[in-house]
């Protein structure tokens, strides 16, 4: 009996521990933000463990979802996105964010990752299909996509590297995913934002 009080106080505690870490985490990078981050300076991260509010969520036939320490997009639909945006604002950054594609109807299928996001109108996009090719757009006023880098393969897509114009200086971040088809699921976890380098 002896023990069974042992494990049981060691699992409450590393829980407590993981807690305590995650605040830490989230107050670091509230506190850390700057209009002028110094490169490579973390200015946000979230594991999707814990404190997921700070992220918009989508229900129905194109829904978003927090579970298992992961956000999850599926489509249900044809012709059809999900998105989830971050309340943050940011201008110049890095981003870097685990992307695992769960299930894919077809080749066209797409994940996004918005940066500078005003609004659904003016934005600016990296998008990349399930072959690992990835583009690079500009949407102004709802207006169709100005092309910023047309579709490029590359087996190493988070090194890409693209000059954008100031459109839009700083905005909000957003994940999500897009198909023709209906069946698309998409997991997203670890986002680390950083001071460009």
């Amino acid at each position: 009996m002896f023990t069974k009080s042992i494990n049981i106080d060691i699992f409450s505690t590393l829980i407590l521990l993981l807690a305590l870490l995650n605040l830490m985490l989230f107050l670091i990078c509230s506190l850390g933000r700057s209009e002028n981050p110094a490169p490579g300076q973390l200015l946000y991260a979230s594991t999707f463990d814990t404190n997921n509010r700070q992220w918009s969520e989508m229900q129905g036939a194109a829904s978003t979802q927090f579970a298992d320490s992961a956000m999850y997009i599926s489509i249900d639909a044809s012709n059809r996105a999900a998105y989830s945006a971050l309340e943050w604002e940011f201008s110049d950054v890095d981003v870097r964010v685990n992307v695992q594609w769960l299930n894919v109807p077809d080749q066209d299928s797409q994940i996004e990752v918005k940066f500078r996001y005003q609004d659904p109108e003016n934005y600016y996009v990296l998008k990349i299909n399930s072959r690992g090719a990835y583009r690079v757009e500009l949407v102004r006023s709802g207006h169709p996509p100005d092309i910023l880098s047309d579709w490029q393969i590359s087996p190493y897509i988070l090194t890409a590297q693209n000059q954008i114009d100031q459109s839009f200086s700083e905005g909000k971040l957003v994940l999500g995913a897009n198909t023709r088809k209906p069946g698309l699921k998409v997991g997203f976890d670890n986002v680390l934002v950083y001071g460009p380098r």
